[in-house]
């Protein structure tokens, strides 16, 4: 389950980069940071869970997910879902937050394109 929320956290970082959903990146910093502790806590403990304190970030995610699955296109859900795809396939993927750094969202643009060519070939 952390997984899916790992990849749903990264899912929903790159639909916003795109441009869907008015919040902010810390929604997503706060729902990482809540999935690390979760996968440290597991390491030490063997229990696989979010710990209660964190649960509010996950929700918050969550909603902001939903929000932007009800408004975004499914080219730019494939583009996004392309993305995650090629960061997790690389030897060592690196979160896209920290990857991300202090750049805004129209730092993005030119993978968007390589992305949105490859959405565009599947839909074919």
């Amino acid at each position: 389950m952390l997984n899916e929320l790992t990849r749903l956290t990264y899912l929903s970082f790159y639909i916003w980069e795109a441009g869907i959903g008015d919040f902010e990146v810390e929604v997503y910093e706060a729902a990482e940071g809540a999935l690390n502790r979760a996968v440290e806590q597991a390491e030490q403990s063997g229990i696989w869970q979010l710990l209660p304190s964190d649960c509010q970030a996950i929700e918050r995610m969550l909603a902001a997910y939903d929000e932007q699955i009800a408004a975004t296109s499914a080219k730019t859900y494939l583009q996004a879902a392309i993305r995650l795809d090629r960061v997790l396939a690389r030897s060592d993927p690196v979160s896209p937050l920290a990857r991300k750094g202090n750049a805004d969202r129209s730092d993005v643009r030119a993978e968007e394109q390589s992305c949105a060519n490859d959405a565009t070939s599947l839909e074919e």
